[in-house]
């Protein structure tokens, strides 16, 4: 599949474009700096379908009331993040930016394994809580687009406030789904600990780099690997 990627806001928060042909597109998360996002659909002459969102952090949703409104497009997330979509204490909009922040109006739920149709591609919607209780991937192809869920030789934080926090995902129960696509996630091996960093796109393997087992309420990659904030 054929995409496009900008990093958005302070936090330089990964953004893609995934081009569904005839002009058509879907977005996979907006942080800080809609307008930027705005225009460069306009100059990819693309018409936005559907906003996926991987989880409901104040660096991934800030754009998406603003693109939402302006296209009258359905916005898609995991239910245990709906409350982020309105209150800037628990999407972390507080600690993360001084902006103003906007209130997602309208949404639908996707549960684990769920499969949205969109202009005849299919997107596969992989529960992955740790980050947030409601972090999720989605698959679509042979892409796998991991939001805060796995960096390159890292992984999100999983230590940050959340009621109800399910218990942590396990890649080994994921493997089958997950065997035999590209992972899409953000690189930040240079300087694991600065978001702020300029980080390229890199895909990665992921079972040949992390071996998991089952926890509860605990970071569940192996300790060796470096935390990202």
């Amino acid at each position: 599949m054929e995409y496009l990627s900008l990093m958005l806001g302070s936090l330089a928060t990964n953004c893609y474009l995934l081009k569904l042909g005839d002009g058509k597109c879907v977005i996979v998360d907006i942080g800080e700096g809609a307008p930027v996002l705005l225009r460069r659909l306009e100059t990819e002459k693309l018409t936005p379908c559907a906003i996926l969102l991987t989880h409901g952090h104040f660096d991934h949703i800030a754009g998406v009331e603003q693109v939402r409104e302006k296209f009258q497009i359905p916005v898609y997330l995991h239910a245990l993040d709906v409350p982020m979509l309105s209150d800037r204490n628990a999407n972390l909009a507080y600690w993360i930016s001084d902006s103003p922040f906007q209130a997602v109006q309208a949404w639908q739920t996707v549960a684990d394994g769920q499969t949205l149709t969109i202009a005849q591609k299919d997107f596969t919607l992989i529960h992955t809580p740790g980050h947030t209780p409601g972090s999720v991937c989605w698959k679509c192809e042979d892409l796998l687009l991991t939001g805060d869920t796995l960096f390159h030789m890292s992984r999100g934080r999983t230590d940050f406030p959340a009621e109800a926090m399910p218990r942590c995902w396990n890649l080994s129960e994921s493997s089958r789904r997950w065997r035999g696509i590209t992972v899409y996630c953000r690189d930040t091996t240079r300087n694991p600990r600065s978001p702020l960093k300029k980080n390229t796109i890199q895909p990665c393997e992921v079972f040949n780099t992390c071996q998991l087992k089952k926890q509860k309420h605990q970071n569940h990659f192996p300790s060796s690997f470096p935390d990202t904030p």
